[in-house]
């Protein structure tokens, strides 16, 4: 018999301020970053599901990563050209950089979502530039295949 009585509460969840040491936070196996067995759900169904979800938002969000980090290599190259040509001075380079900083925002920007777990709205994030990018390439693609005569 103890001098205290026993918490209405569970004392072994983490407090949401916590100033407890990380490495106290880490013996007690929070937070962790992969799948255990406890956090599946348990009809096997369901678990199959879970990992499909997961599989399909990793590769969604590579890909579209993938496309957003051509056109950004695409747009580093031109600038880096033409500032190599002298072509880029007083008069556009706010632009240029307008444009850079909006590249490194949406390519780093998603990687930082992702990280804090917001996969859904990283995913919107890259698709604003994929999906513009996508297209000017299929056009290209389209002008490359059929030999349009503009005549």
């Amino acid at each position: 018999m103890s001098l205290f009585p026993k918490a209405p509460f569970d004392l072994s969840v983490r407090p949401s301020m916590s100033l407890v040491s990380p490495r106290l936070h880490l013996r007690a196996g929070w937070p962790h970053f992969e799948v255990r067995s406890a956090c599946l759900p348990r009809h096997p169904a369901v678990v199959y599901l879970f990992f499909l979800k997961i599989g399909v938002v990793k590769f969604w969000f590579w890909f579209l990563w993938s496309i957003d980090a051509v056109i950004a290599a695409i747009a580093l190259y031109f600038f880096f050209s033409l500032a190599a040509g002298g072509r880029v001075g007083a008069f556009n380079i706010l632009p240029w950089l307008a444009i850079l900083a909006a590249l490194a925002a949406v390519v780093g920007g998603s990687i930082w979502l992702r990280s804090a777990g917001q996969h859904a709205v990283a995913i919107v994030l890259l698709l604003l530039l994929a999906i513009p990018g996508a297209l000017f390439a299929l056009f290209f693609l389209l002008l490359l295949i059929l030999h349009p005569n503009f005549h």
